[in-house]
């Protein structure tokens, strides 16, 4: 009873845009009506309306997004947009949200754009509340009939749709061996791949100059070593060391 209370205050009038006095009339009528008061006549203007305008509302409160629960996996620096084809999240309050995976979000009626970032968490959740914080945890005071009980009323666990979002935050570490004096690519150097946590790697470079080692974990840093020069050629034993950068291929080049 306390929920439905709680809901028909808020709708009929805290997150009502009509302000009358005929509406609030009209809700008082209504919350002594779930307090087992019976309406026999009324003098509301439109009162049936005014109701079931209210009631629709609480239904639809109870009707959660279409992408409830979902898994969104969203690159860094990339967005993802998800649609409620419920056709209730355009209701829901960005002002009261939780965002453990620290992604950024944009309301646009019924769709929801996730854009990740380099500080993105790698895994979290999105849980955004039906009823603006302003109201979520206010008391809604009322008396109801000829004062005989006064009800306050919370609304302490809103409605809210729920996200786990998985963040992608890798890029490619790459080597371009060229002759020092023309400039072209060479083919058969091969260069040892050594990053910050421990990895290690051989790779050739092929035709076009270049080996690469891909979806490493953004901010890695490697280090690259060439560890045997192509036929006809002097090794070049400095090692150049770069950081993965998101969704980028980060390349240093060895004359």
């Amino acid at each position: 009873l306390r929920d439905r209370l709680s809901l028909t205050a808020y709708f009929g009038w805290y997150g009502n845009s009509d302000k009358s006095d005929t509406q609030y009339v009209a809700v008082q009528q209504m919350l002594w009506e779930l307090f087992g008061g019976e309406t026999l006549s009324t003098t509301v203007s439109n009162y049936a309306n005014r109701k079931q305008f209210v009631e629709s509302e609480i239904s639809k409160y109870n009707t959660r997004p279409s992408f409830h629960n979902q898994r969104v996996t969203v690159k860094v620096g990339e967005t993802v947009t998800i649609t409620d084809t419920n056709g209730v999240f355009a209701n829901y309050a960005m002002d009261n949200l939780t965002n453990i995976a620290n992604v950024t979000l944009r309301q646009e009626g019924n769709r929801l754009h996730i854009t990740a970032n380099a500080n993105s968490n790698t895994n979290g959740t999105v849980s955004i509340a039906r009823i603006p914080k302003e109201f979520a945890n206010a008391a809604l005071v009322y008396q109801v009939g000829n004062y005989q009980r006064v009800s306050v009323l919370h609304l302490e666990d809103p409605m809210t749709v729920n996200l786990n979002i998985d963040v992608l935050k890798e890029g490619h570490a790459e080597v371009l061996k060229v002759d020092e004096e023309t400039g072209l690519p060479l083919a058969g150097a091969v260069f040892r791949f050594v990053t910050s946590d421990g990895q290690e790697k051989e790779l050739t470079t092929g035709a076009d100059g270049k080996a690469r080692w891909e979806n490493l974990m953004v901010d890695t840093t490697v280090t690259i070593t060439e560890i045997k020069a192509p036929n006809g050629y002097i090794l070049n034993s400095n090692p150049q060391t770069l950081t993965i950068r998101a969704n980028e291929t980060t390349t240093v080049r060895f004359d």
